[in-house]
């Protein structure tokens, strides 16, 4: 009888941590970047570009959906050296949104990507005016076109800020200047 619950106690305990390892290997793991005022970033960084002025602003940012857990509190350093040491290891979606409109939309299988689509039927078109909304069409072009994989990742995971600020400099240089 002593040998039966103690096998029965054992089966109990094997079952339980069992399921325990499933649950974390299959969990959902979101990361959402900080919202960027599209429009007060073009305007601080050109001056009068500003959209019709009974228009509201817009707001740029990312989420990431993955089973890959990215640690919280890791210097740009050491998030980026992570993210590449383990970009095999990432399967999920990433999502680019302007005014919580998806723009940019990639599935990630393995650290890569294996589908990209834009909502945007203006990108990709190489060159745009030294306007707001040409602006704002070529920083989602450097985005979908000439982010890598690990970039576009490691942006998401870092909150996205520094990123957009970058691409949006770059823009209003390449257009403007």
């Amino acid at each position: 009888m002593k040998k039966i619950k103690f096998l029965s106690v054992i089966l109990l305990l094997t079952t339980i941590l069992s399921c325990s390892e499933e649950n974390t290997t299959n969990q959902t793991f979101t990361y959402k970047s900080e919202k960027v005022n599209f429009t007060q970033l073009i305007n601080h960084k050109v001056g009068n570009k500003k959209k019709g002025s009974n228009q509201n602003d817009d707001y740029i940012y990312s989420e990431l959906k993955t089973t890959f857990y990215i640690p919280e509190n890791l210097s740009n350093v050491e998030l980026e050296k992570y993210l590449n040491e383990n970009q095999n290891e990432i399967n999920g979606s990433l999502k680019y949104y302007i005014n919580d409109e998806v723009f940019i939309s990639i599935e990630i299988i393995d650290g890569q990507e294996v589908s990209k689509k834009t909502a945007s039927k203006n990108l990709l078109k190489g060159d745009y005016p030294c306007t707001y909304d040409g602006i704002q069409a070529c920083v989602q072009d450097v985005i979908y076109k000439e982010w890598t994989t690990l970039k576009k990742l490691y942006c998401a995971a870092q909150l996205g800020v520094p990123c957009i600020v970058e691409e949006t400099a770059y823009c209003i240089e390449k257009n403007c200047i």
